[in-house]
């Protein structure tokens, strides 16, 4: 038996970047489909929001998943635990101290993270707009993606506009609060990533989507179009 959470299919992939992410992810067990569930196996059940039971699920074939096996051992202890995937993107934070490294473990994430193709170094999040600077360290391609959660498809750029994979849960709790015929308001919608979730997920009135940054404006349009969202108005 594994140990794993119950988690409805629509929110099973942010949830299981989010565990990825978190080094919570036991990718030694394949995640079984139960009706309208996935079973997805953890390492520790400090992930509360979803039920945790025990489940018999299939054991995969040793592949080594932690990128800092692939690091020199006296680095280990001060390299990221965490990093941020945005669709085919990864974005991590590295110390000061690492950054000779930087290259060697952008290297190591894509070596472990086979659906992606950029590793980007996270200066912080910068300005008005809240746009993160950022440096290519390993990979191919420029930092526009498609991501993928709950359901919907957005186009982002962490690059140009503000975008935080780890509030996928929190956006999936919003839409369940929404009652049907609200008026919803974002005024920092950046790429308008909850008001897509609760258009797909709740039945708003309209969902007024707002952001100072143009380019966060011409994406909200753009992800209105590839999920066919007819209440979301963009400004």
């Amino acid at each position: 038996m594994v140990r794993c959470i119950r988690v409805p299919k629509a929110e099973g992939n942010p949830v299981r970047l989010a565990l990825k992410a978190e080094d919570l992810l036991d990718v030694g067990a394949r995640i079984k489909a139960d009706g309208n569930d996935l079973l997805i196996p953890i390492l520790s059940d400090s992930f509360k929001d979803y039920p945790v039971e025990d489940a018999d699920l299939e054991i995969l074939e040793h592949k080594e998943t932690d990128y800092r096996m692939f690091l020199p051992e006296d680095i280990r202890d001060i390299l990221p635990n965490s990093y941020d995937c945005i669709g085919d993107v990864i974005v991590v934070k590295i110390i000061d101290e690492l950054f000779p490294y930087k290259n060697a473990i952008g290297d190591a994430l894509l070596k472990v993270n086979s659906n992606v193709r950029l590793v980007l170094m996270d200066g912080g999040v910068k300005g008005e707009l809240r746009i993160r600077e950022l440096e290519p360290i390993a990979g191919t391609g420029t930092s526009e993606t498609r991501h993928r959660e709950s359901g919907v498809t957005m186009l982002t750029d962490p690059g140009r506009v503000y975008f935080n994979p780890r509030l996928a849960t929190e956006r999936m709790r919003v839409a369940s609060e929404v009652k049907e015929g609200e008026v919803i308001i974002d005024m920092f919608a950046g790429v308008a990533p909850f008001p897509m979730v609760i258009a797909k997920h709740a039945k708003p009135e309209i969902i007024y989507s707002i952001d100072l940054n143009h380019d966060a404006y011409l994406y909200m349009i753009e992800n209105i179009r590839i999920n066919k969202v007819k209440n979301v108005v963009p400004m």
